[in-house]
């Protein structure tokens, strides 16, 4: 199966880069790749989407101003109308 997300609020390269590797280690996924432009997740699977979008809530964050203070808050995975439109050809 495969499953596009939308990660509205990522903006961490790093921790984007990441969570595409760890993704990709995870029993069941065939393959990962995503862009933060889009900002977005394609996955090719067996695993239970859940496990997917749980390792997402874990690894992923966005930042938002609170009074003047950056916090880091969690994203909420979510499946789009369309698929990702990254690398397409």
């Amino acid at each position: 199966m495969q499953t596009s997300l939308r990660i509205e609020g990522a903006n961490c390269p790093t921790c984007f880069n990441e969570t595409l590797d760890a993704l990709g280690r995870l029993d069941g996924v065939r393959s990962v790749r995503g862009s933060l432009a889009g900002p977005c997740i394609e996955v090719d699977h067996d695993v239970e989407i859940e496990v997917i979008t749980g390792l997402i809530r874990d690894r992923l964050h966005g930042i938002e101003m609170f009074a003047n203070e950056i916090r880091m808050v969690p994203l909420e995975p979510v499946e789009p109308s369309q698929p990702c439109a990254h690398q397409r050809g």
